[in-house]
């Protein structure tokens, strides 16, 4: 098997980098939620949410979060 090979990556560095990737996705989530949070009711509206659906939306844990939103 070569070092450089697709499944392991080169060194193993796709597996050791992992946790690093599911991290940052967890903290942009985060800060996506914050900033969400921080909108007034003039830019929510042009998103077409409500303060409540933000306000319901930025307590939610950043693991729960939808698939797409990682990808």
């Amino acid at each position: 098997m070569s070092v450089l090979s697709t499944e392991h990556g080169f060194f193993g560095t796709r597996h050791r980098l992992a946790p690093l990737a599911l991290f940052a996705g967890l903290l942009g989530v985060k800060n996506q939620r914050a900033q969400l949070r921080g909108l007034d009711p003039a830019r929510l509206d042009d998103i077409g949410i409500s303060p409540a659906q933000a306000q319901r939306e930025s307590r939610r844990p950043v693991w729960d979060a939808p698939d797409h939103w990682r990808r």
